[in-house]
This record gives structure tokens, C-alpha cells and sequence, in this order.
């Protein structure tokens, strides 16, 4: 440090290494703005509580709230409270959006209007297609209340009434030309059989499941279902693992039957049957 001249000497130092260091700031750059994220929505949002839709964008707004909706109740695993909440929602939906285009309140788009008419449509279906299982599960539970007094014949009729409700389209074969056949499936493009053997003793082993392998393949089918009120010996077991056959023993039946008629399929600990 220099000869200080005077008392002032520290002070103007300091003064001094003040100026350097604001010499060597860069120049202020000027940040740009902050982005802000796009909602889902514009406009004017759904209010599920409000009691009528206010405008055109809330119209659309309501359209996309019902299509995840439906989506939703669809295809989620939903909770015992859950879908009731869902159920309500979408009725509240609904019952806005008819009131709204009844008394001529706006919209965006002709094309929200014509989704909405499809959604509407397929909420109706979905709930007539749950009534008719609803209905088919009342006959199957009771039938198996009965399943040691039904004939081979009323077995058949059990069985298609099972995959019915799974909702397969089924066609009887029976008789003794069904060739290990005694119903048809179809579900989509897959096309199946099933062999059902009514059985109050003994098991079925390879031997029968060999033979239903043929039948599988001269049906042009992708899949064989065996079902029984018995029991497969572990040979049979092991020989279905490797080939398009599912075997559906008589606790199997029993557990399938109960999950159609007895479970309520919203909630998240019961398990999901899939039998493809």
C-alpha cells in the first residue's frame, strides 16, 4: 500500500477498490420472461356444482371432463366410493349439457356437439350391457347352487351361460359328432372351443387333453378351454403349460362363478379374471 498522505488515506483506498470492482462487472443482460405453462383448458372451465353450463367454452370443457369420465369408469380399477362419484358426475354431466343445448346456448364447435351425442350414446350402452350381466349372473348363481344335481346337458347350458357373460358370443355344438367340442367362441377375431366333462368322481389326464389339442387345430380355433367339475392330474397340468388349452377345474369354475355373480369388480383388492 502507497505512502498515505493524511488521515483521509483509508477511506479514499477503499473508495478506491470500490471503483475497480464495479469496473469489472459484466453488463446487466436483461433475462427473458419466465414461461408460463399452457392449462388444459381455455376459456371457461366445467364446475361439476354449478347448476348449468355458463358458456360455449365451458361446453367444451364439460366434453373433455365427460369423455375421461367414461374413459375412467371403463377402464380404471375404481374403489366401492369411487364409482358411485364417477356414475354421479357424469349424470350431472349429461343432464347440463342436454339443458344447455335445449334451450339453444352456444357452442364452439358442431363437432363438440356430435361428441357429446356419442358419448352420451355409448354411456347408455355401457349400462344396458351391465344390466343384461347383471340379469345372466342371477341364472349362473343359481345354477351353481344346483351344480351337483345338473345332467351333462344342463352343464353345457352352465358353462355357455358363464362365457356369455364374459362376454363371448356362443354357439352350442354338443351330441355326440362334436369331436371333443361342445361349444364355439368367438370375442373379436379370436375364435376358441370348450370341452366341459361333468365328472362327480376321477380326474382328466393328458390322454383327453392330447385328444382336445387335434380338435383345437382341425377347428381353425387359437385357443381350447377344458372345463370339469373334477380335478387334471399333474401330467395334464404340465402338458397344457406348452399348448393354447386353459384348464378350468371344478374350484377354478367355482372362483370364476363367484367373481361374475359375488364381487364387485371397482374394488382394487379383488383380483381380475382374464382368461385370455
Amino acid at each position: 500500500m502507497p505512502d498515505c498522505p493524511g488521515d483521509g488515506c483509508l477511506a479514499m483506498w477503499l473508495q478506491w477498490v470500490r471503483d475497480q470492482t464495479q469496473s469489472l462487472k459484466p453488463e446487466s443482460v436483461a433475462m427473458p420472461p419466465k414461461p408460463v405453462q399452457a392449462g388444459l383448458f381455455g376459456g371457461t372451465l366445467y364446475d361439476d356444482t354449478a347448476p348449468t353450463i355458463r358458456d360455449a367454452q365451458e361446453f367444451r370443457s364439460a366434453v373433455e371432463t365427460l369423455a375421461y369420465s367414461v374413459f375412467r369408469l371403463a377402464r380404471n380399477r375404481l374403489t366401492r366410493a369411487e364409482r358411485p362419484r364417477l356414475e354421479n358426475l357424469i349424470d350431472n354431466a349429461i343432464f347440463k349439457m342436454v339443458r344447455h343445448l335445449d334451450r339453444g346456448g352456444p357452442v364452439l364447435d358442431p363437432a363438440d356437439v356430435a361428441e357429446f351425442e356419442q358419448l352420451r350414446s355409448q354411456v347408455a350402452e355401457d349400462r344396458r350391457q351391465a344390466d343384461r350381466r347383471k340379469a345372466s349372473a342371477q341364472g349362473i348363481k343359481h345354477r351353481l347352487e344346483q351344480l351337483e344335481k345338473l345332467t351333462h346337458d344342463e352343464f353345457e347350458e352352465f358353462i355357455a351361460e358363464v362365457f356369455e357373460a364374459l362376454d363371448f358370443q356362443v354357439e352350442r355344438v354338443g351330441g355326440s359328432g362334436d369331436d371333443g367340442a361342445d361349444l364355439k367362441l368367438t370375442r373379436g377375431p379370436a375364435r376358441s372351443i370348450v370341452q366341459c366333462k361333468y365328472y362327480k368322481k376321477g380326474v382328466i389326464g393328458s390322454p383327453d387333453l392330447q385328444k382336445f389339442l387335434g380338435t383345437i387345430h382341425q377347428s381353425g380355433s387359437q385357443k381350447g378351454y377344458f372345463v370339469t367339475t373334477s380335478s387334471f392330474t399333474l401330467s395334464a397340468e404340465k402338458f397344457a403349460a406348452n399348448q393354447p388349452i386353459e384348464l378350468i377345474d371344478g374350484p377354478r369354475l367355482g372362483e370364476m362363478v363367484r367373481e361374475l355373480v359375488g364381487l364387485d369388480k371397482s374394488s382394487k383388492d379383488e383380483p381380475e379374471l382374464r382368461l385370455f
